[in-house]
């Protein structure tokens, strides 16, 4: 799913706010969530790190995971160093928290269902045991008392 991310700087009122949206159709947003932050707090939580600023940014209400949050860090850093605008939009899309489909290994062989049910190499003699039955028996008669 896409998200689209906005930050909206209120210097008067010292407040960072952040909305959450969704994509509902292509190129279409809906907002989800708005949260509001102390701007002097990022700003500091900023400059001190990446896990200072992932502490302040989540709350209750968002905890964005790992691989989002990092990117709302560096884009949010990038956009203070700048500092000429005072509105950020950040694009995500959840494919990006994916591994990359380069790291994903096919199968080199078709293997067939019944060829996995049916192999006689396993020995699987000792996976039910009179001692199994008999526990069974016990927790059944526990269980009928109640």
């Amino acid at each position: 799913m896409r998200q689209r991310f906005n930050f909206e700087v209120n210097n008067k009122k010292n407040i960072l706010t952040l909305s959450e949206s969704g994509e509902i159709e292509p190129d279409s947003f809906l907002t989800a969530y708005k949260e509001e932050y102390d701007l002097k707090k990022i700003k500091k939580a900023i400059k001190q790190g990446q896990e200072t600023f992932i502490e302040i940014l989540r709350t209750r209400n968002f905890f964005p995971y790992s691989s989002l949050a990092v990117k709302l860090f560096e884009s949010l850093e990038k956009f203070f160093k700048d500092g000429k605008k005072n509105q950020l939009s950040v694009d995500y899309d959840d494919i990006e928290s994916l591994y990359s489909l380069e790291n994903i290994q096919e199968e080199k062989e078709d293997i067939k269902v019944d060829d996995l049910l049916n192999e006689e190499n396993e020995d699987i003699s000792g996976i039910d045991t009179d001692k199994d039955n008999l526990n069974l028996k016990i927790n059944k008669n526990v269980d009928d008392k109640s």
